[in-house]
């Protein structure tokens, strides 16, 4: 046997061999340029997208449970931290028009925001910031709103004996009920005050379920005791993205956590079991797709039905038009597993849309003739809203402009009936440009002498339009995500459809996380503390005070 010519074959084999692996390796790499899913041993979480509730979620997990930090995956595959709290493609829109707090009833924000360092202040918290700015800059609004006629329209008998036996009524009897079904199709209600400013604030609407207003009687009559004025409401001090998520962002990434910029979780494939146990993910980074298989103790966190998915962005001189898109992933994941299943009409752009506005201005005109027809201070005035628009209009003039540049003067608005009919300008809110906007603004402030120096003083502006943004307080959707298989797994749902509770949506951000949390990790979630009796009754007495 020659062993020479046996040594030279295995050495040309094992050529071939390492020159192979060399290759194959090498496509890999080519493949998945710069992926880094794991980071070591221990127990993974995937986070499907950056918005508050996610971050939260990634927040309680390394602070109450001592998570791994590095361990805890973050995605974002528009590029726009913050999901409702960003700034938007445009880089200044607002997502979402529910920015105010409350001392009570927020208590999830406040507890996890007082362990979040700021990022202005040194030594303090979010919280702290937030509280020390609305002492230098409280809300006391001289004119809610504004009517053609004038004086305030109180609550009758009749709407104050309806709002009473609402609060009474079992929550099994209001199923497809809406407001408008309890009241009456041209109920006096609907011109009261109390009904204006409740729409404005917490985003209602005639379509809305009866049981959103119920709940809102239960849960926060103390927050809306001074209703009229604001008076102990708070503002953000700055645009949602600079006050709670940059923040947020800093903390987490202090622990190593990994934001996946550009990546996507496309789809979740789950096991054969009963409960829904998460066993692979799709990610999507560009054209190029990567799967992901989760342990046995790996944790998934995905947000379904987001008020701020697939919105339509406009500008100064271009409308926001009607985003055709639906969401993909929720749909892809109810036609895996029917505990996910999407209702018909659940998801269509009809009652469910609203829309937000910003104005970006170089001078005070429109402040000042603001300041001269309400009385108000800059940045004190809370919402002013228009009872005679048929957009449902409302305006709010923060103390703090939005973004960097100081040198201007933001002003925001939301619009509750975006597909109807302008009052002056005869177009539907999604088919104005950001100037048309403004104009229909101005005529109902009576501002037609100066609306061509107050045009010419805009120099942004960015309409949104947000189709899905109501959706899930519509009294026509059935109730979906409350499958009890969606305890005792590794895999769970941040969305508002699964809201059990009339919060604010900050709040609500929070609550969510915590839940969802505290559900991953085995643990019960939070309970209220006061009876359903007891609330009722409060309610009732808060009704009677009413005026």
């Amino acid at each position: 046997m020659d062993y020479k010519k046996m040594a030279a074959a295995f050495a040309a084999g094992g050529a071939v061999l390492a020159a192979g692996a060399a290759y194959t390796m090498k496509q890999k790499n080519q493949k998945q340029p710069g992926v880094h899913f794991s980071s070591g041993g221990g127990r993974h979480v995937y986070l499907q997208d950056s918005s508050l509730s996610s971050l939260a979620v990634a927040a309680y997990l390394i602070r109450d449970y001592n998570f791994d930090g590095a361990n805890i995956h973050i995605f974002d595959g528009k590029q726009l931290p913050g999901g409702s709290c960003s700034y938007g493609v445009k880089g200044g829109a607002l997502l979402s028009s529910d920015l105010w707090l409350h001392e009570k009833g927020y208590d999830h924000f406040w507890e996890l925001f007082r362990s979040i360092p700021s990022l202005n202040r040194k030594g303090a918290s979010v919280k702290g910031e937030i509280v020390s700015f609305n002492r230098m800059h409280p809300i006391h609004s001289m004119l809610p709103i504004l009517r053609q006629q004038e004086g305030a329209i109180a609550l009758g008998k009749q709407e104050r004996r309806l709002l009473e036996r609402l609060v009474m009524s079992k929550e099994s009897r209001l199923e497809k009920v809406c407001i408008q079904d309890w009241f009456g199709e041209d109920a006096a209600f609907f011109h009261t005050d109390f009904w204006i400013q409740c729409r404005s604030l917490f985003g209602l609407k005639e379509c809305s379920a009866v049981r959103e207003l119920r709940a809102l009687l239960l849960e926060r009559n103390e927050q809306l005791t001074h209703l009229a004025t604001m008076e102990d409401w708070m503002q953000l001090p700055s645009h949602p993205y600079d006050a709670l998520i940059a923040p947020l962002i800093s903390y987490l990434k202090g622990y190593g956590v990994q934001f996946h910029t550009g990546m996507e979780i496309e789809d979740v494939l789950f096991s054969d079991t009963y409960n829904l146990r998460a066993r692979l993910l799709v990610v999507r980074e560009g054209q190029q797709r990567h799967t992901i298989e989760l342990n046995g103790d790996d944790l998934c966190v995905c947000v379904l039905g987001s008020v701020a998915k697939e919105a339509g962005f406009g500008s100064l001189d271009a409308p926001c038009g009607i985003p055709s898109k639906k969401e993909d992933l929720w749909e892809r994941l109810a036609s895996h597993r029917s505990e996910l299943n999407v209702a018909g009409a659940l998801l269509h752009p009809q009652d469910g849309m609203q829309g937000t506005v910003v104005w970006k201005f170089r001078k005070g005109i429109l402040l000042e003739k603001l300041q001269e027809k309400s009385g108000n201070i800059a940045g004190s005035g809370g919402l002013m809203c228009f009872a005679d628009s048929n957009w449902g209009l409302a305006i709010n003039v923060p103390a703090q402009p939005y973004g960097s540049d100081r040198d201007t003067m933001t002003i925001w608005g939301s619009v509750l009936y975006p597909q109807e009919l302008g009052d002056h300008v005869r177009k539907p809110f999604f088919q104005c440009t950001g100037r048309e906007i403004l104009r229909e603004v101005l005529l109902h402030l009576g501002l037609e002498e100066h609306l061509a120096a107050i045009e010419a003083d805009c120099v942004q502006a960015w309409p949104v339009l947000l189709p899905y943004a109501q959706a899930a307080k519509l009294a026509e959707n059935d109730p979906v995500l409350h499958s009890a298989k969606l305890a005792h797994t590794n895999f769970a749902v941040l969305s508002p459809y699964a809201r059990k509770t009339a919060c604010g949506w900050l709040e609500w951000e929070v609550l969510a996380a915590r839940d969802a949390v505290r559900m991953l990790m085995e643990e019960e979630a939070d309970t209220p503390a006061r009876s359903t009796l007891t609330r009722s009754a409060q309610a009732v007495r808060f009704v009677r005070r009413l005026p």
